[in-house]
């Protein structure tokens, strides 16, 4: 294989596309851009790429002068952009083939990535920029391009597939975005460098962290029977999360709800009673 890493993982999947016969079929295709390259601390984009999105707007999340954006950026960009010109190949490959109209396509990431404004973590954090990514599903039982606002996990990816086959499994996680209704709120679980967890609601985040704060503790264990509040984000009147209010004491009744939320959901989720304290240990 040559060139551009996602141009060859496609590659690959048009030549797996090619020996499919008519039996229905499951390609995984996982690229690894736009990831952070951790052998040369940065993003990596095709050669010539980023030179394209040299003059990016910047996102609001991003202040001036912390980070790792600045040189990061446009070949993040150019990266997105490669992938979504090889999604486009993938595509063009089914509809040749004729099975384009019969197949579902469902694009996604495992995380997003913030350039490490905020701490020295450049995904592993509660903030939209690390817990938001891009979810498109289309084909049968997917038509006429609506968007929606529901809040969805991962976990409810299997129980999509299974119900767009035409089957049911109750005892699967999550809820097949066929059914109706929406979710109140997500749990994020936050691993390796730290022990985390994070309930995002429609109108707050807050983000708690074990309090053996020891590093990189999430290599040995998975959680954590005592939790404190390490954010609390208004992601109504603070859409970039630019203000962290944990220690505020106006949001301090905000804080204990939504704490009791995210203890009520590690419950549910996990089986575990845990404890949450404010942000002074309390």
């Amino acid at each position: 294989l040559h060139g551009y890493r996602g141009d060859a993982v496609t590659d690959l999947a048009i030549d797996r596309l090619r020996r499919v016969d008519d039996r229905p079929f499951l390609l995984w295709v996982s690229y690894l851009e736009p990831h952070h390259q951790n052998n040369r601390l940065r993003v990596v984009g095709p050669p010539g790429g980023a030179a394209r999105f040299r003059d990016f707007d910047r996102p609001g999340d991003l202040p001036v002068w912390r980070g790792e954006w600045r040189w990061n950026y446009p070949d993040y960009l150019a990266a997105c952009a490669s992938i979504d010109r090889n999604l486009g190949r993938l595509l063009d490959e089914l509809l040749s083939s004729g099975r384009l109209e019969d197949t579902i396509v469902v694009v996604t990431r495992d995380h997003g990535t913030h350039f490490r404004p905020r701490n020295a973590e450049y995904k592993r954090s509660p903030h939209d920029a690390s817990i938001r990514v891009p979810l498109v599903v289309a084909g049968p039982g997917f038509r006429g391009g609506i968007r929606r606002d529901d809040l969805v996990s991962h976990v409810d990816l299997l129980p999509t597939l299974v119900a767009a086959a035409g089957g049911s499994d109750p005892a699967l996680d999550g809820r097949p975005l066929q059914a109706p209704g929406d979710r109140d709120d997500v749990l994020v679980q936050i691993s390796e460098s730290m022990i985390g967890r994070a309930l995002r609601t429609r109108t707050h985040t807050i983000g708690v962290a074990a309090t053996d704060r020891r590093p990189f503790a999430g290599h040995r264990s998975p959680a954590a029977p005592s939790y404190r509040v390490t954010h609390l984000y208004d992601n109504v009147a603070d859409p970039h999360q630019r203000r962290n209010l944990a220690r505020d004491p106006a949001h301090a009744g905000v804080r204990g709800e939504l704490a009791d939320r995210l203890r009520h959901r590690i419950r549910e989720v996990e089986g575990a009673e845990v404890t949450i304290r404010s942000p002074d240990g309390s």
